[in-house]
């Protein structure tokens, strides 16, 4: 931060000269060469931790000041905090999606062999075990980055559905979603009161708006940040003008045939120069405060881990004196019933972190609306213009990755949840190691009672309750 906190500072740099960035700030000519290359052709992307610029060659970035490496991935820059943790989490969690799609391939197969089927219900499941094979596959190939170099020591608690998170949006943005997509890029269109300039989406999915806003309003330059790896992986793919084979699975199919749909992923379009899409906190953006003139944020606020008031406050961060925030999307926030914002609250959050409200509007638009599904959602969408009129007080959301985690040398907070998983492991643990075959559950019980000075019944009853899980092993 001492060397270029801000893009200003940074042009700054590369305006001196080779030998005075040398002499000033101890950059190499080689290095000073790369941050011009960087400055001119990329994006004045600045370090997650310490707020310097980084550079480097293609495929990888280093921070200019304290040397931290974001890798890319699938194609993807990786510009969260801590991207080895980032990577570690998701190829555990990819391990586990792709063990819990094993066993959902195995159960399958034992119930094709049942004798009692009729003739279409074996064939519908076959269909099915054969659309879900062919996708783990395609599951591993798309993460190829993130796959494991081996199995991990400790176990871990199991995510395999986030893994596939937002699976639909990829066929409703690239196979039928065609009106959807127009209907969404036509919602920036009416609350942008100028040209778009430096423009972020926060939570980008898929990419599809940001390349159609790249594409179609001709921002000055367009970033899309996500933390969910698989729509970007995918999307990156598509830009670079592959395709991929993915299975849909309507939640109301018309037929045994539309409960697996074979949809092929492709883009007509190359990558606009312009267009940057990122793994990246949105609320804590890899960008100089103040750089950007736009964020858009579709259907994000609610969902967010974050309180409205942080939200609001880390957009105003972002954004230029004057720059504008549009927002568009429903509320169902979760949380406590305080947090669970209805949109006169939501507006109060925004007024009060230095914006200004311009246009707002709601209605109902289609959502999801699948030619192979007979359920179908509408949505009321939210949408509001806000102009930033000062600086917000501070109020920034919580890092991705909790300081303790990430710096292997801070303590552990003795935090409630670790300590009920504490006194439930010592549970399981005590009643699991004395399982050998001989002793019934009224003999651990009678033991337990005598190390734990807790009444015999009260076990038997707590026991009974434990074993029940188990069964039916």
């Amino acid at each position: 931060t001492t060397l270029c906190p801000s893009p200003t500072g940074f042009l700054g740099l590369c305006s001196l000269g080779a030998d005075d960035a040398d002499r000033r700030f101890g950059v190499t000519s080689e290095r000073f060469e790369c941050l011009k290359f960087r400055r001119s052709t990329l994006v004045d992307f600045v370090c997650t931790r310490c707020h310097a610029p980084i550079d480097g060659p293609r495929g990888e970035f280093q921070c200019f000041a304290c040397g931290t490496t974001y890798p890319t991935l699938g194609g993807v820059p990786c510009l969260v905090e801590d991207p080895v943790l980032f990577r570690d989490l998701w190829r555990t969690r990819l391990d586990d999606y792709v063990r819990a799609g094993e066993a959902q391939l195995k159960a399958l197969a034992a119930e094709i062999e049942r004798p009692d089927l009729f003739a279409g219900t074996r064939h519908r499941l076959e269909h099915l075990k054969a659309a879900i094979a062919e996708d783990l596959w395609t599951y591993r190939e798309v993460f190829r980055d993130f796959v494991s170099d081996g199995a991990g020591v400790l176990p871990q608690a199991p995510a395999s559905a986030v893994v596939a998170k937002y699976s639909e949006n990829l066929f409703r943005d690239f196979v039928w979603g065609r009106a959807e997509a127009a209907g969404t890029l036509e919602l920036v269109r009416r609350l942008a009161p100028r040209a778009l300039g430096k423009t972020a989406v926060y939570g980008v999915g898929t990419g599809r708006l940001a390349l159609d806003i790249q594409q179609q309003l001709d921002a000055e330059r367009t970033f899309g940040f996500d933390l969910n790896p698989f729509p970007l992986l995918v999307t990156s793919r598509l830009l670079d003008g592959d395709a991929i084979d993915l299975h849909e699975f309507p939640p109301s199919p018309h037929s045994a045939a539309e409960g697996a749909v074979r949809q092929r992923l492709r883009l007509a379009v190359a990558k606009p120069e312009k267009l940057v899409l990122a793994f990246a906190d949105a609320l804590r953006p890899p960008l100089a405060p103040g750089y950007l003139d736009t964020v858009i944020t579709p259907w994000f606020i609610d969902a967010v881990p974050a309180d409205i008031r942080e939200t609001a406050a880390a957009v105003n961060r972002a954004l230029r004196p004057g720059g504008h925030w549009l927002n568009f999307g429903p509320l169902r926030f979760k949380g406590p019933v305080a947090q669970r914002y209805t949109i006169e609250e939501v507006e109060e959050a925004v007024t009060t972190s230095a914006f200004e409200l311009g246009l707002r509007f709601q209605e109902d638009v289609p959502y999801f609306y699948s030619p192979h599904s007979g359920a179908h959602r509408r949505e009321r969408v939210f949408a509001f213009a806000a102009k930033k009129m000062g600086e917000a007080r501070v109020a920034f959301s919580r890092p991705l990755f909790e300081p303790w985690v990430s710096d292997p040398q801070k303590p552990i907070p003795a935090l409630p949840s670790l300590i009920a998983l504490q006194r439930s492991s010592v549970f399981t643990a005590g009643i699991v190691a004395m399982v050998d075959g001989r002793r019934s559950l009224a003999d651990i019980a009678q033991q337990l009672s005598q190390e734990w000075q807790v009444p015999t019944e009260r076990l038997v009853a707590e026991l009974k309750l434990f074993f029940t899980r188990f069964s039916s092993d």
